[in-house]
């Protein structure tokens, strides 16, 4: 029985990736799935260790402790993640992103899953596999999105005010709705640019939907409405 040969970092550096690697939003990802797989030519006792945090719930006067394999903090959400290859760990924190690379504050279990899997991918990489796709990571950020005016928030927000009585909402109650089915977090008052065009897509489909369908009025029935994808025609921001 021969022995295993065990690949140095170097080697493992060498590893052609190219032909696995995912674009989105500009970046470069390495897909987890084959990841994994060449993971385990490596070293097939190679393991994946998704680290938990303590959490508690309040259930009457008793206290439970659960784990969950996220961390949660003022700034929003993180995974930590361990790859263990050739008996060495790497280990890795990513924090869990929405689908614009934003930190969200309040993850879904979807949201979570994705970040493991990056987490790990990023933790593997550490071993070398891919390494090359995370230079320039610790550069200077890009330009930070640039601010909705306080016009384009109050065209949005006469909108918002339009469409709430068709629903039977408060104007505040719908603000949240028009937030939350566009994906956007945090206050009214800190929306991006982008966000604006986003909400307002979606609010001029509310109007249109309720135009065409006065009977649906009082009653909350949304729309069929592709967010992903919208064209967006809203006017730019002013500097």
């Amino acid at each position: 029985m021969t022995d295993k040969k065990v690949l140095s970092f170097e080697e493992i550096n060498r590893i052609d990736v190219s032909k696995h690697i995912e674009k989105k939003m500009g970046l470069s990802y390495l897909s987890w799935a084959w990841a994994h797989a060449e993971m385990k030519k490596i070293d097939p006792d190679a393991k994946i260790i998704i680290h938990e945090f303590p959490d508690y719930i309040q259930l009457g006067e008793q206290v439970l402790t659960v784990d969950k394999p996220f961390l949660k903090d003022a700034g929003g959400a993180w995974v930590k993640v361990t790859v263990v290859l050739n008996g060495k760990d790497e280990t890795e924190w990513l924090p869990v992103m929405d689908m614009r690379n934003k930190a969200m504050v309040s993850p879904d279990a979807m949201a979570i899953n994705k970040a493991h899997k990056r987490c790990f991918v990023k933790a593997l990489a550490l071993h070398g596999l891919g390494l090359f796709i995370y230079a320039g990571e610790d550069l200077p950020e890009a330009e930070p999105p640039k601010p909705a005016t306080k016009q384009q928030r109050k065209m949005l927000g006469d909108l918002i005010e339009q469409v709430a009585p068709h629903i039977g909402k408060s104007y505040e109650a719908m603000e949240k709705i028009i937030m939350s089915k566009s994906k956007v977090e945090g206050r009214f008052d800190n929306i991006t640019n982008e966000d604006y065009g986003t909400m307002l897509n979606y609010v001029k489909e509310l109007l249109d939907y309720y135009a065409k369908n006065p009977t649906e009025s009082k009653t909350y029935k949304e729309p069929e409405v592709e967010q992903e994808g919208l064209k967006l025609e809203y006017p730019e921001a002013k500097k």
